[in-house]
């Protein structure tokens, strides 16, 4: 009797140990290949979601960028208009102010004369 065919693989000579371990490591690289393959399609599936959403996203982007230009302008515009109301409101409390004082040297010089003012109407 062969030792070899009945053995048991207690005896295993040199060329069945490396047919073995060659189908092995073809087997990892035929796994390897075909979960690669598989995979391939989920990304590239995922990669075009992506894609499609940037695209979406750019074209927000752009109206937002839009947007944000249109309401700087306004606010520059708004900002304008309140230093002009502001500079408009000092120039005229300065001539509220100085016609007080001309009033009130008016009323001290028609007093000296001894002419009778009424009390200012603060109404």
């Amino acid at each position: 009797m062969d030792p070899y065919v009945y053995g048991g693989g207690a005896m295993l000579d040199a060329a069945t140990s490396l047919k073995m371990g060659g189908s092995a490591i073809g087997a990892i690289l035929l796994m390897k290949a075909v979960d690669y393959f598989m995979n391939r399609r989920a990304n590239r599936a995922q990669e075009n979601q992506l894609i499609a959403a940037a695209d979406g996203s750019a074209g927000l982007i752009e109206k937002l960028n839009t947007r944000i230009i249109a309401l700087e302008s306004r606010q520059t515009e708004l900002e304008s208009r309140l230093n002009e109301e502001v500079e408009k409101r000092l120039k005229a409390q300065e001539e509220v102010s100085r016609l007080r004082q001309r009033i009130a040297v008016f009323t001290a010089v028609m007093r000296h004369h001894k002419i009778d003012v009424p009390a200012e109407d603060m109404t």
